[in-house]
């Protein structure tokens, strides 16, 4: 069982309260409790599969485009440990290496001399090899995918653990506190990663989604029904292919 994930709400749609401890000195005010509610694992698949996101912004709030790529990263991770895939931990690798080169190519934007765009592509250029290399000695030699995972999440979901009362149980429970909407995606999907049947990636659609058992290839009977009918279909050819040419005799 894993413990919700909170976020703070108006006082209308919280599902309970985080109380604080008035020190000393301090004044009545009305900062003793904070409204919190539950964050629903379905809104970090919505995030995922980029659906419903003008409801999200409304509800939640904006979901920035690093925190995107760092869920890819992050779901990338997961399916290389799981699965041993190697493709799986290339492209995090890719992904990695851009964003860290990307970000230390902006430190040293030159923009107020108009020189910003060139540099910055000067930079990149620069920088990608050897920050690839620094990525690949993380995952693969001195390192291991299971650290990179577990260093990315934990610096990326920022929380802390709470005691909270639930309005609706009238009781209290422990629950992880985030101060952002970023932070919270992460800690969801930390959570979800430590589910038993984990997340995976469809081998056909690329999809994020969660096994229900750990040998599930696909998201939905869709995907897997569509992949089989395509290897059907490719060893029926296969097999007229290979299939002996019956010459008939002519009369004389």
């Amino acid at each position: 069982m894993t413990l919700p994930v909170l976020i703070e709400c108006a006082f209308q749609e919280a599902d309970g309260l985080i109380f604080r401890r008035r020190y000393s000195g301090e004044k009545d005010n009305d900062n003793d409790f904070l409204p919190v509610r539950v964050l629903p694992l379905a809104v970090l698949k919505s995030v995922e599969k980029h659906k419903s996101e003008g409801q999200l912004k409304t509800r939640y709030g904006k979901v920035s485009q690093r925190t995107r790529v760092g869920l890819l990263e992050a779901n990338l991770l997961t399916q290389a440990i799981q699965t041993a895939d190697s493709k799986h931990l290339s492209k995090y690798v890719q992904l990695k290496t851009a964003e860290e080169a990307s970000e230390e190519a902006r430190q040293n934007d030159l923009s107020e001399y108009g020189l910003g765009d060139l540099l910055y592509e000067e930079e990149f250029k620069r920088l990608e090899p050897k920050v690839q290399q620094q990525v690949l000695a993380r995952v693969k030699g001195g390192g291991h995918p299971i650290a990179e995972l577990s260093a990315e999440l934990f610096w990326r979901a920022s929380s802390q653990l709470v005691l909270w009362w639930r309005s609706k149980e009238q009781n209290v429970a422990a629950g992880i506190y985030c101060m952002s909407l970023d932070a919270a995606l992460f800690s969801l999907l930390l959570s979800r990663v430590a589910m038993p049947q984990g997340t995976a990636i469809c081998t056909r659609c690329q999809k994020v989604f969660i096994r229900s058992r750990i040998a599930q290839k696909f998201c939905s009977p869709r995907c897997g029904n569509a992949v089989r009918q395509a290897e059907w279909r490719a060893k029926q050819k296969e097999n007229l292919r290979d299939a002996p040419v019956l010459i008939t005799p002519t009369r004389p």
